[in-house]
């Protein structure tokens, strides 16, 4: 890196003097300058130096507002992530280790209005340098590790859990879904739902684990975002963990079991597999839908106990296995509706584009609270108010079939 210019060199004779307001205004002209000049590289240097060293003296604010310039400027130079990019982060302390000092228990954190700008500003940058389907809509999984890991620092178990959603990271979830469980002081026999929301949720790519109460379940939210492999490394990565904790002896499997049967018949949607066993794929959905409706009645006393499980399986059942929403607008009335009514659509070939299914899953295409959490807003800014009504209401083509399998956990 080249020489430190003079008005660094005067930041840091004001650090020296602890005249902290006066270093501070000092990085905020260097960051303007630097802006106007497109000098990008060196100005992310600069600002992860002094959001590091104003953080150092438990200026929290205005640590703060460097790292913010700092998710500004990679979002206006649009930088590329690499592996030079999160190790300079790291190491020098940019957004992400600032995020992890300003989460320290000893370190006072800032307003959550604050934070949340600071976390936007990360995932829109992250969205628009992802190469991945997934990650262009909900911003790098690396980057959603690393801020859940800040929040788990702070015992803010909320936030924490929902970025792991979103983290590929199931053993390292696994273990906060345990630390939770333990931490909430809770009997043995409930260890299954602290881990069966998440689980199911990662199949449906719906906002709404805001709105959730409770602990009940990651392994469920995983299922409706359609990361079917990834929901099973988590729930066999939390059943590990389970069976080696003393504490847990006498934990009940009915959830465990329906789980593992859900993703087994989830599996079967893999074309691949069918074609691999020279297998009709209209059998294998035939096959897939009976199994599916059998699971979800076999179970339901066990499913009962949070109706939540129901509103997440019922997606679910839509997304994979083509089951038509519930008539609460029925189009269809009279003898007409009532025909209809007694058709399986689903086995006589109601089609869903591969395509639509698998739009935001493990197969997808591309290369890798309080109150409304601060995630809620942070997506529902990068992903859909910058869409249009034309962009709404004429998606792009969709893809090719073959195309769609590259894309695996």
């Amino acid at each position: 890196m080249s020489q430190p210019s003079r008005l660094e060199k005067k930041a840091q004779d004001c650090i020296d003097r602890g005249e902290f307001y006066e270093a501070h205004q000092v990085y905020r002209t260097l960051y303007f300058r630097k802006t106007q000049q497109e000098q990008y590289d060196d100005l992310l240097q600069i600002l992860c130096n002094g959001s590091k060293k104003l953080g150092d003296v438990k200026e929290a604010l205005s640590a703060l507002d460097l790292a913010e310039l700092y998710a500004e400027t990679l979002l206006k130079s649009k930088t590329e992530p690499s592996e030079k990019i999160f190790e300079q982060l790291s190491s020098v302390g940019g957004y992400i280790s600032l995020l992890l000092q300003l989460c320290d228990p000893s370190f006072p954190i800032p307003s959550a209005d604050s934070l949340n700008k600071f976390i936007s500003t990360c995932v829109k940058w992250s969205q628009t340098v992802a190469s991945r389907r997934r990650e262009r809509k909900h911003g790098l999984s690396e980057l959603h590790y690393v801020i859940a890991q800040a929040f788990l620092h702070h015992r803010n178990y909320v936030n924490a859990r929902n970025h792991m959603l979103f983290a590929d990271h199931p053993e390292e979830f696994a273990k906060l879904l345990h630390t939770i469980r333990e931490e909430g002081g809770s009997k043995s026999s409930e260890a299954e739902i602290f881990c069966v929301l998440p689980f199911l949720q990662m199949l449906t790519t719906v906002w709404i684990f805001h709105k959730i109460t409770g602990w009940a379940g990651p392994i469920v939210k995983l299922l409706a975002m359609h990361r079917v492999h990834t929901a099973s490394k988590l729930l066999t990565a939390y059943l590990a963990i389970l069976n080696e904790s003393p504490s847990c002896n006498g934990c009940r499997q009915e959830l465990f079991n329906f789980l593992k049967m859900l993703c087994s018949a989830l599996n079967l949607h893999d074309v691949r597999f069918a074609y691999s066993k020279q297998v009709p794929v209209k059998v294998i959905k035939f096959v897939q839908v009976k199994l599916f409706d059998h699971l979800v009645e076999a179970y339901k006393p066990h499913l009962d106990v949070d109706p939540t499980y129901h509103s997440y399986l019922e997606k679910i059942g839509q997304i994979f296995f083509g089951n038509p929403p519930k008539n609460k607008n029925d189009s269809f009335g009279g003898l007409f509706g009532n025909i209809l009514k007694g058709i399986d659509l689903r086995v006589l070939g109601e089609k869903k584009e591969e395509d639509e299914i698998f739009s935001d899953s493990d197969f997808e295409a591309g290369s890798i609270h309080t109150g409304r959490s601060e995630t809620e807003d942070a997506y529902e800014t990068a992903e859909e108010s910058e869409m249009t009504e034309c962009d709404r209401q004429n998606p792009p083509p969709k893809r090719a079939t073959e195309e769609i399998f590259d894309d695996l956990d």
